[in-house]
């Protein structure tokens, strides 16, 4: 069976994992004594408690975070981490005594392992210290360069925003106020939930990056190549629709209503740049280019529209026999000065248009 694009995202995440305990392997190695440390040891260390680690993020956490609060699931994470290398580092010493030393069983077992433990157990929570560390730093990057962008944060001057040419997809819930009254703001968020949870294969499938949840809007961004290649921002909503229609009669059993969006698409050059202070830091994109966007997706109420493309990136996409454009008209946005020519996908042409998901 093929792996979906979460597992094949899973799995990237895993050996990212690996590499960063290696790294920190070599690094103990370099700053410690070879002897003390060897390097073919080290690294099976390091690739054991990074599968060990990876299990209990990707698989172990997802299964109990709901039903446990924070401050215990960290003492729980943290008991977690030191159980398993200790774990990891008895079991070494008895090899070491089994294999290399040629104790009987019976006779290694009966050792003393804490005084047996090379440089004693400070330096051991210190070797420990330094694989969550370089761990925690490795996804740190990650979560601040966001995907596409990263080089370019490497090789640009520090405080400065870099410029680049995106597509941006704004997606928001039809009738969101009318949901909410009616089931009432704690199911209502399940609701949300519920929706968005199934957003990650679709988002991966068609190279996309999540750039932030507003209430119940959703804001996807592509590079310009990735966007236009194979129309993969069309491509996502119509997947992502295909995904809810299939959800339906879940949701109508859970929530008595079958959710419908409306989105917008738009492309320009943004400024990007990191923001914020101690508190918290994120990525942000700045320019007229996000504004026209929301802009546009507001003006889906309004014409009664489901997908809207503004011209510009109309005239990028790909139209064949299967998706055609059709313009509504040029109009005024609000804060503008200038039109804004808007286009649709026309609906029988949506309908029968198959796009498949790279699994």
């Amino acid at each position: 069976m093929p792996l979906t694009n979460v597992a094949k995202y899973n799995l990237k995440q895993i050996i990212y994992s690996i590499i960063s305990f290696v790294i920190a392997s070599v690094i103990i190695i370099t700053i410690s004594s070879p002897e003390d440390f060897p390097l073919l040891r080290s690294v099976l260390a390091a690739v054991f408690i990074s599968l060990a680690v990876s299990f209990y993020e990707f698989y172990i956490t997802k299964k109990i975070r709901n039903y446990i609060k924070p401050p215990l699931l960290l003492f729980i994470s943290v008991l977690y981490y030191i159980g398993i290398f200790f774990f990891l580092l008895v079991s070494f010493i008895y090899i070491h005594l089994i294999f290399k030393q040629n104790l009987p069983l019976k006779e290694a077992f009966a050792k003393n392992v804490v005084e047996l433990i090379p440089q004693g157990i400070q330096n051991m929570m210190f070797f420990l210290f330094m694989y969550l560390t370089i761990r925690f730093l490795v996804d740190q990057l990650k979560a601040r360069t966001l995907k596409g962008i990263a080089k370019k944060f490497f090789w640009g001057k520090p405080g400065i925003p870099i410029m680049d040419t995106k597509i941006f997809m704004f997606m928001d819930l039809v009738s969101s106020t009318t949901y909410a009254e009616k089931l009432g703001y704690f199911k209502y968020s399940k609701f949300i939930r519920d929706i968005y949870k199934e957003i990650d294969e679709f988002v991966l499938a068609t190279d996309g990056i999540i750039y932030q949840y507003v209430g119940d809007e959703v804001v996807i961004v592509w590079s310009l190549e990735d966007g236009l290649k194979n129309n993969n921002c069309l491509k996502f909503i119509h997947l992502f629709r295909e995904r809810i229609n299939e959800l339906a009669n879940y949701f109508m059993t859970q929530y008595d209503i079958i959710p419908e969006f409306k989105a917008a698409f738009h492309y320009g050059e943004v400024a990007i740049s990191e923001i914020g202070g101690v508190l918290r830091r994120d990525i942000a994109f700045h320019g007229d280019t996000v504004n026209t966007t929301a802009r546009i997706c507001s003006k889906c109420r309004d014409l009664n529209e489901k997908i809207l493309i503004s011209g510009e990136l109309a005239e990028q996409l790909s139209t064949d026999d299967k998706i055609e454009f059709e313009s509504i008209g040029k109009f005024i946005l609000k804060g503008k000065k200038f039109e804004t020519e808007l286009f649709r996908i026309k609906e029988n042409l949506l309908s029968q248009t198959t796009f498949t998901m790279a699994i």
